[in-house]
């Protein structure tokens, strides 16, 4: 449920109380209750009717600092057949950026700015969505391409 809508609830069972009160309470506090329900109940329909800011348009997402070849490069090196185990960093990442003179610091920001924290991630997260783009297909188990 919305909030907007649990504050409308709210402020209809507050009425329906005061109006309770009135009717079976005594006499001074049922009216100052339903007065303060449907001030209450008049508030929330502005509330509830009053225009809201639009969100800002999804920018869209960046291209990699990369060429695209050597993304498809990255996806392969990393998704190699017998791959050390994750260090939770972007040690293997780095090395092949290394390896192949390409720009590191601009290329990790990038890939953390797409969900790869650490190898694994680069694979998991940024590949999910880049490599369709790149032209990756990735290899199941060290079986070549699907």
């Amino acid at each position: 449920m919305t909030t907007r809508f649990m504050i409308l609830v709210g402020v209809i069972v507050a009425a329906l109380l005061g109006l309770g009160a009135w009717l079976y309470g005594p006499w001074f506090w049922g009216p100052l209750v339903v007065l303060l329900g449907l001030m209450g109940l008049v508030e929330g329909i502005k509330w509830l009717l009053r225009p809201r800011a639009e969100k800002p348009p999804a920018k869209p997402p960046q291209p990699p600092p990369i060429p695209l070849e050597e993304l498809r490069g990255l996806f392969e090196f990393l998704d190699r057949p017998d791959p050390p185990e994750c260090t939770h960093a972007l040690k293997e990442t780095e090395g092949f950026l290394k390896s192949r003179n390409l720009p590191v610091a601009p290329t990790v920001e990038w890939l953390k700015a797409n969900g790869g924290f650490c190898d694994c991630e680069v694979i998991m997260n940024v590949a999910d969505g880049w490599g369709d783009k790149v032209g990756w297909v990735p290899t199941d188990e060290g079986d070549g391409p699907r």
